[in-house]
């Protein structure tokens, strides 16, 4: 599966302690986006949506969505929000000239999956082990994975997966199977695929669904 990461975020990996880069915005977005404070500034977020209606760098399409969205149920809003994100970044994978026809090889075809190892394909967020990053750390609570500074980048070909950049150059991938194609969501989660992936691309372990256990706080 070849990846073509587009963005970088970072929380904390097991063998990292420091938090920094938790929920940051894809560098892709931000290059295309208004100055967004960063999270922890003075300004508050009503602030900050202020901000982005009076930016002249705003698109009136980002404006016009934001009003409107301002009206909604928060949640709900927000849920539908990541949807559309994964609706448009597929779009946009697919639109883009691909210099070879060929489509990407399934992770199977290069690597036969592995049994889970938290050591590898876990990490920690705020004192808590992370398996799941469809639930809060409690385990329970449902969330999306950006909570813990995932990206929606592609995969090679028209592919869209979750990536989670960690400070050690590695970065875990989330498909919803084998083929690198789609990202996974919480229905899906239990046949996921998770990868571990180093900065030249090559695969340091996987598995394919099956994980066991769930979040819980550090011994």
């Amino acid at each position: 599966m070849a990846l073509m990461p587009v963005g970088s975020t970072s929380i904390t990996h097991k063998r990292h302690s420091d938090q920094k880069g938790a929920g940051q915005l894809p560098s892709a977005l931000l290059d295309h986006s208004p100055s967004i404070p960063a999270m922890g500034s003075a300004m508050t977020i009503e602030q900050h949506i202020t901000e982005v209606l009076k930016s002249p760098t705003a698109s009136e399409w980002l404006k016009s969505a934001l009003k409107t969205a301002l009206s909604c149920e928060p949640t709900d809003v927000s849920n539908d929000a990541q949807y559309l994100s994964i609706l448009l970044a597929r779009r946009a994978q697919a639109l883009e000239p691909q210099p070879s026809s060929q489509a990407p090889k399934a992770l199977a075809d290069e690597i036969p999956p592995r049994v889970y190892d938290p050591t590898l394909l876990a990490f920690h967020h705020e004192g808590f082990e992370i398996r799941n990053p469809f639930r809060m750390p409690d385990g329970v609570t449902p969330c999306e994975p950006t909570y813990y500074g995932f990206s929606l980048d592609g995969t090679g070909g028209t592919g869209v997966a979750w990536h989670l950049y960690l400070p050690d150059g590695l970065m875990l991938v989330v498909c919803d199977n084998d083929d690198g194609e789609t990202p996974a969501d919480a229905h899906t989660w239990p046949e996921a695929s998770i990868g571990l992936i180093d900065g030249a691309d090559e695969i340091l372990t996987w598995i394919l669904g099956q994980v066991p256990g769930s979040n819980a706080p550090l011994p």
